[in-house]
């Protein structure tokens, strides 16, 4: 019987956590809103990241993706973000990108685990 209320909190407190929006880095700020595809309408949903580079991101193609991991890292004067998914049809895919300021774009490239393929892509600003 006391499995239900420890199984009760556990997911309470995920759901709290995931809810809780994160602090917003001023060195990542000019990565937070929404990104997308221009050759497919995929878009990405960055909600936040914090001091370490952990991201609050979505993807969609156009439904929702599993996010695993998002990450944003500083290398000099770039801006750097990885995005891993693990969902059907999505089992490893992910994005390396880099932030280009002056054209406000994400640009990169896109790893397709099913065909082991790299492509060339780029994400522009979208409308909220």
């Amino acid at each position: 019987m006391k499995v239900i209320p420890v199984m009760l909190f556990l997911w309470l407190s995920s759901f709290t956590i995931a809810s809780n929006p994160q602090s917003n880095s001023s060195d990542y700020k000019d990565l937070i809103g929404y990104w997308v595809r221009p050759d497919g309408g995929y878009t990405l949903v960055i909600n936040g990241v914090d001091d370490a580079g952990n991201m609050n991101a979505q993807y969609y193609n156009p439904k929702s993706i599993n996010v695993a991991e998002a990450k944003a890292s500083l290398e000099s004067d770039r801006t750097n973000i990885y995005i891993e998914m693990q969902d059907v049809g999505y089992p490893g895919s992910s994005y390396n990108l880099t932030l280009d300021s002056e054209a406000r774009r994400l640009v990169g490239t896109y790893y397709h685990a099913i065909s082991k393929k790299n492509i060339q892509i780029y994400f522009v600003r979208g409308k909220n």
